[in-house]
């Protein structure tokens, strides 16, 4: 009987411990998946426009373009 209830708490002991790393495993997916989102809102350029440097700086070509051929 003492050998069941040993076998029973060590059995006991490790679905807790694999429970307890799955949970931290989660959590520092939910962390990281977070932090990676505020990061690329964070580097999406202008919040104003809603665009990048690059695309205002073609919009910019391209409205001198079309000024300059409108005269």
């Amino acid at each position: 009987m003492a050998l069941a209830n040993t076998l029973t708490l060590a059995l006991a002991n490790t679905l807790t411990l694999a429970l307890t790393n799955t949970m931290k495993l989660v959590l520092t997916m939910a962390l990281i998946l977070s932090i990676t989102k505020a990061l690329n809102m964070s580097l999406k350029g202008d919040s104003r426009a809603g665009r990048s440097a690059c695309k205002r700086e073609l919009l910019s070509c391209k409205r001198r373009k079309n000024d300059l051929k409108m005269g």
